[in-house]
């Protein structure tokens, strides 16, 4: 049982004084004037210095001038109705080209070509002037094109098989391995791309040395978590549709299922921008097929996403990771921290903010089958540290596991946590006894999860299942390569992806250990094969049901367009019911009743 106190999190209130009338609040908020007719708000300039984070002065430069922290620009810039010179106006700069000309002046005398001072101060004067290009050069340091047009070198893949992949919300992790290559190799080929590309904004008098060298910092320490991120943050379209964020149509992805079979919780994007623009990306909704419930979320007055769900056993409880967004856009904006809401009470529980006392990063949660433990991974923004930690709900207490470790995963049971560690290998932990022992061996494994009382244990290595423990086995299938294991709770069943060599198209099944047979997952419930991308499977405690996403637009009459919508096979029926329902054109793509139209992404918790 949760606590019934609730941890909040009381957000600084925002900066109220009235600004310079004539940079306060322009009259294209945060978008940058340069933006052709019809962009979206969020719309960046195709230009080097902007796509390359290389800021034309150092930031420590422009804190101490304005006598402000970097915590205040954040907390300033995260209304997209702002920018940084309306800021400025409030600590004794009412004129922006004063103080961008007082930003490059370490520059005097420095460079080659002495004319290009005008145009660093230009850039200067655009980063006051243009909110939404602030945010990017400040905050989104791993929005850069280095490494996407480095995807050979990286990834083993062209730069526009990298980017196709990545909309389609495979992780730079999964490209990679779909070459062949280790997660080692690309984390250090992206890391030598940044150096690189520091080193060429240094070299080319666009960024100070000083600054380049706090730039590669904040990217590298990001990296090992990117290399895990499905979500895909990338450029947004030139255009959109009126009213929208960056799509034309609502989608859903990432199902988990509870243990029952009956509840499934998932990610549930809606283009719509009217309620989005003050709840944030991602809500929770708990409530039934018809789409009707309620709509939770993490406590706080301002816009927050929230991604990545976690389920217990009975549905009860959902974990999320979340995140403050942007008041206007509705854009993710802000670390991450894991939170539990007890959907019978109504309350949320910030399971992370207990565990650290430096700014970090918290995601990627996992939770037991009562919904009293929840493990997840940190990133400290200071130094970088990669880690995975426990956390007992009831208590409040956390335990740290270990530094350099991710992708956890809890057993139903609680008292077992399998992660991935040194040498890309797989362990398993007995949280009881606090004793660690390795399960893989050989080549790089990834994707654990194991059986209620830890006696199973599945992994992915190379283009196999491999399952170890009290049952043994390698689950493959000619001409593919498998991934996204998810086991039953007594180890018994084991349903994955199945990616055809060369193909983009995926298809889920489930293996039966016991008998050998395996059976496809993904088509309806007359027997059609998908038309369409499946994946991300979650299968119940019995083994009787599997939920996936799938794009295809043959498994239910209800949906008849190529979004994704999440589906739930019961494999004793042998029916196929379309979770994610929705209105019209939009149908299967998140529910739409007592919501509100709300969202332009939220976690949602559907019967199925």
């Amino acid at each position: 049982m949760l606590r019934s106190g609730l941890i909040a999190v009381v957000l600084a209130g925002a900066l109220a004084a009235p600004a310079h009338a004539q940079f306060a609040k322009p009259q294209t908020k945060s978008l940058d004037s340069e933006a052709p007719p019809g962009s979206p708000p969020h719309w960046l300039p195709d230009e080097t210095w902007v796509m390359q984070h290389w800021l034309p002065y150092d930031e420590t430069r422009l804190y101490a001038l304005m006598g402000v922290t970097r915590g205040e620009i954040w907390r300033w810039l995260r209304d997209d109705t702002r920018n940084l010179a309306g800021l400025a106006a409030l600590h004794g700069y009412p004129d922006p080209h004063v103080l961008a000309r007082e930003l490059v002046a370490p520059w005097q005398g420095r460079l080659r070509e002495p004319e290009r001072m005008a145009l660093l101060e230009k850039r200067a004067l655009r980063t006051l002037t243009q909110g939404h290009l602030s945010q990017h050069m400040f905050f989104h340091s791993l929005h850069q094109n280095a490494i996407p047009d480095n995807a050979p070198e990286i990834f083993g893949t062209s730069t526009t098989r990298f980017r196709d992949l990545r909309r389609s919300e495979l992780s730079p992790l999964m490209i990679c391995r779909l070459s062949g290559l280790s997660r080692d190799h690309a984390q250090t080929a992206a890391e030598r791309t940044l150096r690189r590309m520091a080193a060429r904004g240094v070299n080319g008098q666009a960024m100070p040395a000083t600054q380049a060298q706090r730039l590669l910092a904040r990217q590298l320490r990001q990296v090992p978590r990117w290399l895990q991120q499905t979500r895909y943050n990338g450029p947004p379209p030139l255009k959109q549709p009126r009213g929208s964020i960056a799509t034309a149509s609502n989608y859903s992805n990432n199902a988990v299922l509870a243990g029952n079979g009956r509840q499934v919780a998932f990610e549930s994007y809606e283009a719509k921008l009217a309620v989005a623009k003050t709840k944030g990306e991602i809500g929770v909704v708990a409530g039934a097929l018809d789409g009707s419930g309620k709509r939770l979320r993490r406590p706080g007055r301002g816009p927050a996403s929230a991604y990545n769900p976690a389920v217990s056993a009975d549905g009860r409880f959902v974990a999320f990771e979340s995140a403050e967004g942007n008041y206007n856009f509705a854009k993710r904006y802000g670390q991450m921290a894991v939170w539990v809401h007890d959907t019978r009470r109504g309350v949320a529980i910030a399971a992370s903010r207990s565990t650290l006392r430096v700014p970090f990063s918290a995601y990627n949660p996992t939770l037991s089958g009562d919904g009293r433990i929840v493990a997840y991974e940190t990133s400290e923004s200071e130094r970088g540290a990669l880690a995975v930690w426990v956390t007992n709900l009831e208590t409040l207490r956390s335990e740290h596991i270990g530094d350099d470790i991710y992708e956890p995963a809890l057993s139903a049971d609680g008292r077992y946590l399998v992660f991935t560690g040194a040498g890309s290998q797989v362990f398993l932990r007995d949280l009881r006894r606090g004793t660690t022992r390795a399960v893989s061996s050989g080549g790089e494994a990834w994707e654990p999860v194991v059986s209620r009382g830890g006696r199973v244990v599945a992994f992915t290595q190379g283009a196999k299942i491999v399952v170890a423990g009290a049952r043994s086995a390698q689950v493959e299938l000619a001409g593919a390569a498998l991934s996204e294991p998810t086991l039953s709770e007594d180890g018994r069943r084991v349903a994955f992806t199945a990616r055809g060599a060369g193909s983009e198209s995926t298809a889920v099944y489930v293996r039966d250990l016991e008998t050998g047979a395996t059976e496809l997952v993904s088509r309806s419930s007359a027997g059609v094969p998908a038309m369409g991308a499946s994946a991300r499977p979650s299968i119940s405690a019995d083994g009787r049901r599997v939920a996936f996403t799938s794009d295809a637009w043959n498994l239910s009459p209800a949906k008849c367009n190529p979004a994704r919508g999440i589906f739930v096979r019961d494999l004793e029926a042998g029916t196929t019911t379309l979770v994610s329902r929705g209105d019209g054109a939009n149908a299967g793509l998140g529910p739409t009743k007592g919501s509100g139209g709300s969202g332009a992404m939220r976690i949602t918790l559907m019967c199925a």
